[in-house]
């Protein structure tokens, strides 16, 4: 079931445009090639690929946020999701298939985006090594995140969730941002609630400097993030199962 749910929810996404992410992409890659190219007499391949990776980022977290907003909290509010949960499907199961399937949505554009900056890598004769584990961390990434919004649009109203998942993610690249500068309670907390944006900053930082990602540390934050979607999800499902509809 949590299949179906999924591959509904990612056909749903798509019929509303969901190939916008890329398009947006397109654009900004464009846009951004000729500004950077008329900044200096040399054109500096990693400031381009830095450039639209950042931005690409910010885009699906973006579109990640308005997906859940759409999938999940409007379906709520709107009571939409009685006729799947009428059927007898329970909860964690409508939760982890429609996270499922918005998180599949965010890895199709992905791939596209991805093959496009991998081939004006080969142009500029400047291929990043560890460029497949850039796209894994992409990947875990927007996974966890987007198990954060999923999670939150399945407790809070429609305003609520999207102002606490922008806040969600701000949050998390205040404390990145802050480094150990700020040592309380507060930002510790933080720091458990919210995915850590470090791990996942040193791998982008290796990337553009060319430097070989090692395999274990790659596997650390693999498994840190599925290990913080899981608990994640079941933490929301749990609060979803009992929240009167």
């Amino acid at each position: 079931m949590i299949k179906k749910i999924a591959l509904y929810t990612a056909f749903s996404i798509f019929k509303k445009k969901g190939w916008m992410l890329a398009v947006f992409f397109i654009l900004f890659n464009i846009m951004s090639y000729f500004y950077i190219n008329s900044l200096t007499d040399f054109f500096i391949p990693q400031i381009f690929v830095s450039a639209n990776l950042t931005f690409f980022l910010a885009l699906s977290i973006l579109f990640s946020i308005m997906w859940s907003y759409s999938e999940i909290g409007a379906e709520i509010k709107d009571k939409k999701n009685y006729i799947i949960l009428g059927k007898g499907v329970s909860r964690s199961v409508y939760l982890y298939g429609k996270y499922s399937g918005i998180l599949f949505s965010l890895i199709i554009n992905s791939i596209f985006v991805y093959a496009i900056i991998f081939a004006e890598t080969l142009f500029f004769n400047d291929v990043f090594s560890g460029f497949f584990s850039s796209f894994i961390v992409h990947v875990s990434r927007i996974a966890m995140f987007t198990a954060l919004f999923a999670g939150i649009n399945t407790i809070f109203s429609l305003i609520n969730s999207f102002g606490l998942s922008v806040l969600g993610f701000g949050l998390s690249q205040i404390v990145y941002v802050s480094g150990n500068e700020f040592k309380s309670i507060f930002i510790e907390i933080i720091k458990l609630l919210l995915p850590c944006e470090y791990y996942f900053a040193e791998v982008e930082r290796a990337f553009l400097s060319s430097i070989n990602i090692p395999f274990n540390y790659l596997l650390f934050v693999v498994i840190y993030s599925l290990f913080y979607i899981y608990i994640i999800l079941n933490i929301f499902s749990f609060f979803f199962s009992r929240k009167e509809l």
